[in-house]
């Protein structure tokens, strides 16, 4: 019998309030992916009759000595996500984790990771092409690797900008933040541009891009849409978070491929790859990276690892 701990979403995001370590430990862990010695497997769904779908994305970290899944109900109107996280030696089911809040933070962090490796060190104005949560955790999480001295946030609808505006301000004082309504103002002359929007069609141009500029795609996550212009790719030198799993359900890149436009012969390769140097990273200040990032289950289980570390529980059950 074994003891097994839940977590909130509370517990979760009291238990993730240092980003640094979070990144630290995504940067080990694409690392290792890419070196072959963690494994994860590409999202996988099952769709219910009851037009609800349920994914799994599974991971296994050697390194940490853990491995899980999360586990997500979509489409349904109580659609709930959690993390199983075991024990790799013993197989111990160690935490049921809520995964909401962990979707949100690693992906920012994630981000933040690949901001770290290939972003100029001077890197001083953000642009974020979208205003709702992952902007907020976004903003957060590469203010605290890179001195952001001003946020640029972008929506289509100006409340929306505001609020984005308000949420940020109070997480990062140290940076002048101001709303935009129009994405290529917004764009021009930033040092770092994150795309989180829902967009199903191009929202960020390649020629909008300052020489030197990092980019961080992060919303569109399905094979059927896309947030960056074809220019954005040919512009840039492109690295992706798992190519497996891009090539499933990337949009910035399947789309044009599929056109003719770009084809994955372009991609530099994968984030971790990167970090090893077994791919070149940034050579100059003056160049364009873009990250193509979709989201694995190996960020899920590092995040879900660091919150049971940290986390001070109240519930617990025997196995």
């Amino acid at each position: 019998m074994s003891t097994t701990v839940l977590l909130t979403k509370a517990e979760v995001v009291n238990a993730l309030k240092n980003y640094p370590e979070m990144i630290e430990l995504l940067e080990k862990a694409h690392a290792e992916l890419s070196e072959g010695s963690l494994k994860t497997l590409p999202r996988n769904a099952i769709f219910l009759p009851s037009r609800i779908i349920m994914a799994q994305m599974p991971a296994s970290i050697p390194s940490l000595g853990v491995a899980g899944t999360k586990i997500a109900m979509f489409g349904g109107a109580q659609g709930q996500s959690a993390i199983l996280l075991f024990d790799a030696e013993c197989g111990a089911l160690k935490a049921i984790v809520a995964a909401e809040p962990i979707t949100v933070l690693r992906t920012a962090a994630t981000s933040a990771a690949a901001t770290n490796v290939l972003a100029r060190k001077d890197a001083e104005v953000l642009c974020l092409l979208g205003a709702g949560n992952q902007a907020v955790g976004h903003a957060e999480a590469i203010c605290a690797i890179r001195p952001i001295k001003e946020i640029r946030v972008w929506s289509i609808d100006e409340p929306s900008a505001n609020l984005g505006v308000e949420k940020i301000s109070a997480l990062c004082p140290n940076a002048k933040v101001t709303a935009y309504l129009d994405a290529e103002a917004a764009v021009r002359g930033a040092d770092v541009v994150c795309t989180v929007t829902k967009a199903r069609e191009p929202i960020l141009q390649g020629e909008w891009l300052k020489p030197g500029a990092h980019v961080n795609a992060v919303g569109a996550v399905s094979a059927m849409g896309r947030e960056l212009s074809t220019s954005v790719l040919t512009n840039g030198k492109v690295y992706v978070d798992q190519m497996e799993t891009c090539m499933g359900t990337a949009g910035d890149l399947l789309i044009p491929i599929k056109e003719g436009e770009y084809s994955q012969d372009q991609i530099v390769g994968e984030l971790g790859a990167a970090i090893n140097g077994t791919v070149p990273g940034r050579e100059n200040d003056e160049e364009i990276t873009v990250f193509e990032s979709v989201g694995l289950g190996c960020q899920d289980v590092v995040a879900a690892y660091i919150a049971v570390k940290n986390a001070e529980p109240v519930h617990t059950i025997e196995f």
